[in-house]
């Protein structure tokens, strides 16, 4: 289950009080929203759906209740989002609505473990052989690693155990970018497919990869981007190193 900021906030106002109409949670949200009664209950419609709320007549209006049982997913959705709240999209309203759902009992720290401490033995021998393939550029703003399908194979890995690898090289203080390239896995006949992965920190010197991205058919976003290319591996590193304006 995904849910915005926005709807966060109106799960946060009935965590507080409830149950609540549409013009009491308008009330209770003003401080931080200058929300109309209207824009209220379109997020309450939004989370009716998602099962987040439950409803009840009560004369001419309708009283809203939270289904207490869905914080802790409500909580794991803005994590994973945010990137364990690390990324530029934390806002005080996330971390309110995140505060308002530890207070409802959400337990994080065993969330965190469940979602991001069960790799598999695979993913690290991967991980490792990403690491071994890294190549900086431009003064060492600019990681490039590399994954092939024997790679996968020797380390008898999934595809899935590459996740997140494109952002592996950005705990080092000079790099600014990370490019992921990776041999794609194909059905027989069907040509030579590689991904490629653009992440870039924030900042005043930031890149644009999504720009970047574009250049070779993808896209995405300003941080976040990335293509795929009916290329090898060797090839399609060129036409990255090229793209990113770097000699080849």
């Amino acid at each position: 289950m995904r849910i915005s900021t926005a709807e966060s906030l109106i799960m946060e106002a009935l965590w507080a009080k409830s149950p609540l109409s549409a013009e009491d949670i308008a009330a209770a949200v003003a401080g931080d929203q200058n929300w109309s009664d209207k824009t209220v209950k379109t997020l309450l419609n939004r989370l009716l759906t998602k099962k987040a709320v439950a409803a009840a007549k009560d004369g001419r209006r309708y009283l809203y209740s939270p289904l207490v049982e869905v914080a802790t997913p409500l909580f794991l959705g803005i994590a994973t989002d945010t990137g364990w709240f690390r990324h530029s999209n934390v806002t005080p309203e996330t971390m309110r609505a995140a505060a308002g759902l530890i207070e409802a009992g959400v337990y994080h720290p065993r969330l965190y473990e469940i979602v991001e401490q069960r790799d598999r033995v695979s993913r690290l021998r991967l991980m490792a052989k990403a690491l071994n393939s890294l190549e900086l550029h431009d003064h060492d703003r600019i990681a490039v690693i590399t994954l092939t399908l024997q790679d996968f194979h020797d380390c008898h890995a999934a595809s899935t155990d590459s996740a997140g690898f494109s952002e592996l090289a950005l705990t080092a203080e000079k790099v600014q970018v990370c490019v992921l390239i990776t041999e794609a896995f194909v059905h027989p006949g069907d040509g030579n497919i590689t991904k490629v992965s653009f992440r870039a920190k924030d900042g005043p010197t930031s890149m644009d990869v999504n720009a970047v991205a574009k250049k070779l058919g993808g896209g995405g976003h300003v941080r976040a981007a990335g293509a795929k290319m009916s290329a090898g591996v060797a090839e399609a590193k060129k036409m990255v190193l090229k793209a990113l304006g770097l000699k080849v």
